[in-house]
């Protein structure tokens, strides 16, 4: 799933700055929360891409 770290990346590079530590913290854990997120739906995603094809019955031999 690098695509949504990298699509992530690309989000974020017009972030303002920190100014202090504490600022820097409560960014970093907005952040995490973020990816978070983004990778679990990420995964959901490529699961449900996973599963479709297979409960449809594909490949065919799997019909038998």
């Amino acid at each position: 799933m690098p695509h949504v770290i990298y699509l992530h990346s690309a989000l974020t590079k017009g972030r303002t700055p920190c100014r202090d530590d504490r600022d820097r913290s409560r960014v970093l854990r907005f952040e995490q929360l973020d990816v978070l997120i983004a990778l679990s739906l990420a995964g959901l995603v490529n699961l449900a891409m996973l599963a479709v094809p297979r409960c449809r019955g594909w490949p065919p031999s799997a019909r038998r």
